[in-house]
């Protein structure tokens, strides 16, 4: 599943760059959610419509008050990045009365509303993978309950991933705070994205030098590809290639290993 990220990420988001751009979005949408979090929690007065009243919502259920969240952050617009951004902060908010069943949703403490951004964040990114390779995850699974499982493993690993970017940027000192919050959650998805990309390419070389099994050549093959890969050469060299046999080959400055 990490490969499959990784590839999405590399081949079908353009690399990790792209993605970043592509998930713009995520970073808008959670510098909403975090102001409007602040605001309420404040006690500044909603602005006029606003679904987000606390006096209107005073006794309203748990569910209730996801709801007028929701809507007063990512209102409805018939799209599907809409409708993944709304599930991603409900779940978001939900994952958070389950961490904390006293929490006021309406007066959180900034690390309570740090932790739903992070999970916003994280689940949006999932869902917008799940728009995109979800039905062909479940096509290729071999029974429903797999293409289940396969799903979960790609949502733990965004999430520990996610989690790793936020905490790698507050050990950083960088820290959510109003106005800086989109910056924040740009910088730790560019940092998310990097560790997808990464491990595809990772994979690639990996795949590659099993597939080309550099073990089964000849000798002189083995060299000549060294020096073609001179970066790397240790990567391709059996040890034994620098035994006493190595000083035995023709001169490398002749040529006559490459004709």
């Amino acid at each position: 599943m990490r490969r499959g990220v990784g590839r999405y990420v590399r081949s079908g988001c353009g690399g990790a760059r792209s993605a970043s751009s592509r998930f713009g979005g995520t970073a808008t949408t959670a510098a909403v959610l975090h102001g409007a979090l602040s605001s309420v929690a404040a006690g500044q007065a909603p602005a006029a419509g606003s679904a987000l009243d606390p006096v209107v919502l005073a006794g309203r259920s748990a569910r209730q008050v996801i709801d007028a969240i929701v809507q007063a952050v990512r209102p409805t617009d018939g799209t599907q990045d809409a409708e993944a951004s709304r599930a991603a902060i409900r779940d978001a908010l939900s994952e958070l009365l389950a961490k904390s069943e006293q929490a006021d949703l309406l007066n959180l403490s900034s690390e309570q509303r740090d932790f739903v951004i992070e999970r916003f964040v994280a689940i949006d990114v999932y869902r917008r993978f799940v728009l995109d390779l979800g039905k062909t995850i479940q096509d290729k699974a071999p029974s429903a309950a797999t293409g289940l499982s396969r799903l979960k493993e790609v949502k733990d690993y965004v999430r520990e991933t996610v989690a790793a970017a936020f905490r790698k940027l507050r050990d950083a000192g960088q820290r959510l705070s109003s106005g800086r919050v989109k910056e924040i959650v740009r910088s730790a998805l560019r940092e998310t994205m990097q560790v997808f990309e990464a491990f595809a390419r990772t994979m690639k070389i990996t795949r590659g030098l099993t597939m080309s099994a550099p073990w089964r050549w000849p000798f002189w093959r083995l060299v000549q590809t060294a020096f073609r890969s001179w970066s790397e050469p240790l990567l391709i060299l059996p040890s034994w290639a620098m035994s006493a046999r190595w000083r035995e080959l023709p001169s490398i400055t002749s040529g006559a290993l490459f004709h």
